[in-house]
């Protein structure tokens, strides 16, 4: 009796159901492809024009400055050296910013970026006029040391970087003027925007 009862006792009990887990739903990825593509017409235009000659320039200048050498001693190694490595450095950065600021316009990723293109390249530009101001400074400078020093000198690549380092100087000021102006024009087409706006719902309370 004990066996029969513990038996209807065990049928009695409700069956457990298996439960499965289902897998959560995982969301789509979303692959949105950046394509890049060349645009011409920036190249073509006065700002693009501009940056190209700054590169040319600025590629003309360190090339002269790290060519020169004397006795067999490469600028390194002459007196003064860390004149030459200031200009170098200053070459380098303007080189490397501006190559930057054209791949972005060109390529149209700049549109893609929440940056004041036009502040940020007045900010570049005068940056650079200070530097190379100085740069080639102490490179005439230093021109003028090694002639008197060396009775035999007679290198021109420094004198040569001298003067392309004040034509990078004159490019990137015409670039400050131009960017300086963009941004201005951009800041004032903003407040305007912005005034007409406050206008439009200061007229649409007045009316309901």
């Amino acid at each position: 009796m004990a066996e029969e009862r513990h038996n209807v006792d065990i049928e009695s009990l409700p069956s457990p159901e298996i439960q499965r887990e289902t897998p959560a739903s995982v969301p789509p990825i979303s692959t949105q492809s950046v394509r890049v593509r060349v645009d011409y017409s920036y190249l073509r235009s006065a700002p693009g024009a501009l940056k190209l000659l700054q590169i040319m320039f600025t590629i003309a200048s360190l090339v002269c400055v790290t060519s020169a050498s004397y006795a067999g001693l490469n600028y390194l190694s002459l007196p003064l050296a860390g004149r030459s490595r200031f200009f170098v450095f200053t070459s380098v950065v303007s080189l490397l910013a501006t190559t930057a600021i054209v791949f972005f316009h060109s390529t149209g990723l700049s549109r893609r970026m929440p940056i004041n293109w036009h502040l940020f390249d007045f900010l570049l530009c005068l940056s650079m006029c200070f530097l190379y101001l100085v740069a080639s400074s102490l490179i005439g400078s230093a021109c003028v040391v090694y002639q008197n020093k060396y009775s035999d000198w007679s290198a021109i690549q420094l004198p040569t970087g001298v003067i392309l380092g004040y034509v990078c100087l004159v490019l990137y000021a015409v670039g400050a003027v131009l960017a300086f102006r963009r941004w201005k024009r951009g800041s004032q087409f903003a407040h305007r925007r912005l005034e007409s706006r406050h206008r439009g719902s200061a007229s649409t309370n007045v009316v309901t």
